[in-house]
């Protein structure tokens, strides 16, 4: 105890003792006015009542001279577009390299592959955070093999209907992922990893999620490739397998940008705690002429087929088309 003590006392001496940078980021939004609830329950009876929100969201990100990065993200929303009030520290991480070695410690956001298997991130507009708390490391073996870690757990919440503000429902997580990465001229970048995903929670049955990515990417010729496969496997009440799989390939041909993805998902159970938003290869429109036809994604049973045209002819003209 006294070692661990000396050493943080070491590290936090180091940090006070190293030239700063310090950049901000700040956000705020501000509203109010009415809304309407439906309490009968054929929504026949409307009850309007105020509504208002005040957000204030504060990112420091800290640099030392002696390469430890630092970053905070302050809250003050009382109440927040969605979800609960919150005054304080809401998320931080802190990450180091040195010689071979990147460890980071704290909220872990990170993105393997297209996100089939691992995709941690924070959209606040939407009120998402599947992040866990933990460590993340990653070691350079040699310059083109690198082994990389990352364990932690967190408590995931969500809303049992959509149009709700405050979140009613959640479970807690735990994360063990490992895997490596290797990169050739000649073959391209392998990379593979093993996910191993523990989910209890009172509303729903627990379950072990266990998850075997690979993934390629390449070129041949003039043609730049991509495959991530993924095997799952969940264990319930009785074991069931599913699987991910996304291509990519991508070609110029007399200036022309051409995009073919394809996906074929198929898994067995609703909770995809770990990856968040895995690629969707269909074209979303923002016409309103549109809205009636909006497409929901069934993440556990769906194939696509995307295919898309760029060309540009100036910096202020571009063609697209899918």
């Amino acid at each position: 105890m006294k070692t661990l003590l000396a050493i943080m006392m070491a590290f936090f001496m180091g940090l006070l003792s190293a030239q700063v940078e310090v950049n901000y980021s700040y956000e705020m939004k501000y509203g109010k006015g009415k809304q309407v609830e439906f309490s009968g329950p054929n929504d026949i009876d409307q009850l309007v009542k105020d509504y208002g929100y005040i957000e204030n969201i504060l990112e420091i990100n800290t640099t030392f001279s002696n390469g430890v990065y630092l970053f905070t993200q302050l809250e003050y929303s009382d109440p927040p577009v969605l979800g609960e009030s919150f005054q304080g520290l809401n998320r931080f991480y802190i990450d180091y390299y040195w010689n071979r070695l990147y460890i980071k410690a704290g909220d872990i956001y990170s993105l393997h592959g297209r996100g089939l298997s691992l995709n941690l991130l924070q959209d606040q507009s939407i009120d998402y955070d599947n992040s866990v708390r933990g460590i993340e490391a990653r070691y350079n073996v040699h310059d083109n093999f690198s082994l990389f870690t990352i364990l932690g757990q967190s408590k995931y919440q969500y809303r049992s209907d959509p149009v709700e503000r405050l979140k009613d429902l959640s479970l807690d997580s735990k994360l063990d992922f490992f895997g490596f990465e290797y990169d050739n001229d000649i073959i391209g970048t392998i990379s593979s990893s093993l996910l191993l995903n523990d989910i209890t929670s009172d509303n729903i049955i627990d379950y072990n999620l266990t998850e075997y990515d690979f993934s390629w990417n390449g070129e041949v010729k003039n043609l730049d490739l991509f495959i991530e496969y993924v095997i799952s496997k969940t264990s319930r009440e009785e074991s069931s397998d599913g699987k991910k799989f996304y291509g990519m390939i991508y070609t110029d041909i007399f200036d022309f940008g051409i995009t073919y993805e394809y996906k074929d998902y198929l898994l067995n159970h609703n909770y995809q705690v770990i990856s968040a938003n895995p690629p969707i290869v269909f074209r979303e429109s923002n016409s309103p002429l549109l809205s009636s036809n909006t497409h929901i994604i069934n993440w556990n049973d769906e194939i696509g087929h995307q295919i898309e045209i760029n060309k540009k002819f100036s910096d202020h003209f571009i063609i697209q088309t899918n």
